[in-house]
Order: structure tokens, then sequence, then C-alpha cells
């Protein structure tokens, strides 16, 4: 079964839960977390994290998860960066994987940080990969949570 509306080609976030979270303390922060037309690959939508501060001590995330069950064979996903900063912000994104046990083992499977405009870009792992870079303790359960998690912050 693997990832449900993967390609987010219902045109909204169906499967998907969707968390924003925003601490301003000398602006508003944003953080929004949509499906769009202007985020789209191929298809017709795509999924999109907006991030902005305002200043200061300012943080915003926009994080998008799914329970996954594990019987896939291969997670397959492009991603295009558009983000930039100014003055001491710091941008970052990351795809994580979670076993959803108690004392929740993870592995980040993507991380990068000082984003800036990019092109598409394609990351593919197998589950064997998985298991092979695994972290002590970390399950394959028959449900097992894949987050999208995109942040800025300033100091």
């Amino acid at each position: 079964m693997g990832i449900t509306n993967g390609g987010f080609e219902t045109g909204d976030l169906t499967g998907w839960g969707d968390i924003s979270y925003t601490d301003g303390f000398d602006g508003p922060p944003i953080a929004e977390t949509d499906v769009t037309t202007g985020a789209a690959d191929t298809g017709t939508y795509g999924l999109r994290h907006y991030v902005e501060i305002g200043g200061g001590s300012d943080d915003a995330y926009a994080i998008s998860t799914q329970d996954i069950d594990t019987s896939f064979n291969t997670i397959s996903f492009r991603y295009k960066i558009n983000a930039t900063s100014t003055g001491n912000g710091n941008i970052w994104a990351y795809l994580t994987i979670f076993d959803n046990v108690p004392n929740t083992a993870y592995l980040d499977l993507l991380y990068i940080e000082g984003l800036t405009v990019g092109s598409w870009q394609t990351v593919s792992f197998t589950k064997a990969d998985l298991l092979a870079i695994m972290p002590s303790g970390f399950h394959f359960n028959a449900i097992t949570t894949l987050t999208l998690f995109t942040g800025m912050w300033q100091i």
C-alpha cells in the first residue's frame, strides 16, 4: 500500500496530517501547509510548505505526517527548494521516519540546511537501504510514521 495520496493529486491533504507551529517574539511568523498547482512537478498538484519569520527570536515550522504501511519496497519522492534567508535566519528541511513504539526511534532520511533556490531533485530509498542504516532499537512496525518537516528560525 505505501503512501496515501503521495502525489497530492486529490488536490488536498487527504491521508496526511498537518501541523503548523509559530513562535513570534518580534513579528508575526507564518507557517502554512497546503496543496497547490504552483507546487506541482508532474501532475496537477503538489505539497507546499511555507514558513516566514518576522525577525528577532522567531521560529516557524510546517509539518506533514502520514502513517505508512511498511510493506513498501521503495520510498521515492521529488522535491524542490525555493527558499531564501536574510539576516541571521536559518532554514532547513528534512524527511524523517519514526517507528511508533514507546521510546520512539527515528531516522532522518534527508536533512538539508541553509536552503537556496534549486531545481527538482529525486530522492529514493529501498527498504533494504533503510534497514542497513537503522539506529539501534528501530523497528519497522506494521505502521510507521513518515514526517516531512520544514522550518525557519532566527536567533
